[in-house]
């Protein structure tokens, strides 16, 4: 295939509508207001050139204040919304907290979810990246935390993708929800 044939369609899946329309919030560490009022939301795309378009100009995940995320979601979820009893999330932790692992895991992840590269890429409502000071994390929010073949094939297909030495977690929201945040997770990986 020769360089002309690429760039040509590079430029065709750029312009090309992604199954699901998409948007992303920024959520600030405002402890003096309730999480509804500290979410802004930055842009919803539905095309391929969007997205990267809009990704590419987000200022680095690195560059939030501490306790700071964002987060992408299907459109018409919000990070408010996606905590049902059903619902859960993997939680993967960089071994180090070094800027290249963090970001280019990000930017991996980003793009598995809104080109639906997992094989139950329904049960995804969105991601979420962390900014903290002891650990940065990324969150993959699953909708239905039930179908238990489903979670573990996208905790697999992550961790495939994950850098060396990242840690999966899974934790469904009912635990959460009765046992406080420090619930133990359901998998590892």
């Amino acid at each position: 295939m020769s360089s002309k044939t690429v760039k040509v369609k590079q430029k065709q899946q750029r312009r090309e509508r992604l199954k699901g329309c998409w948007t992303i919030w920024h959520i600030d560490n405002c402890v003096n207001r309730i999480l509804e009022q500290r979410l802004t939301e930055i842009a919803s795309f539905n095309k391929s050139q969007e997205f990267h378009d809009i990704f590419n100009a987000l200022p680095s995940p690195l560059k939030l204040d501490v306790g700071d995320d964002y987060a992408v979601y299907r459109k018409g979820l919000t990070p408010l919304a996606i905590e049902n009893s059903n619902s859960g999330q993997w939680e993967l932790v960089p071994e180090s907290n070094s800027a290249f692992n963090l970001e280019l895991f990000w930017e991996c992840i980003n793009q598995m979810i809104v080109y639906e590269f997992f094989d139950h890429s329904e049960l995804i409502g969105g991601v979420v990246i962390q900014r903290r000071s002891e650990k940065n994390s990324i969150l993959i929010w699953l909708l239905d935390g039930r179908q238990s073949s489903s979670v573990l094939k996208i905790g697999y297909k992550l961790k495939e993708k994950a850098p060396i030495g990242c840690t999966l977690h899974y934790t469904q929201h009912e635990h959460m929800i009765w046992s406080g945040s420090a619930a133990l997770p359901i998998y590892s990986l």
